[in-house]
């Protein structure tokens, strides 16, 4: 399972992240960390990122 997450603030290295749980509420609550992590830049909000998942 791949999740793409782009948008303001978010650089390559955080633009693909592998889960491996098949659980997409885990999914979504892993999103949902990356969105609001605070490394020093912009925090990402979910309503200006765009967060695709797929199988495989």
């Amino acid at each position: 399972m791949q999740l793409h997450i782009t948008g303001p603030g978010i650089d390559r290295d955080q633009e693909r992240i592998f889960i491996l749980s098949q659980d997409l509420v885990t999914i979504g609550r892993a999103a949902d960390s990356l969105l609001h992590l605070d490394d020093g830049h912009q925090k990402v909000s979910r309503h200006h990122a765009q967060i695709d998942y797929q199988d495989g």
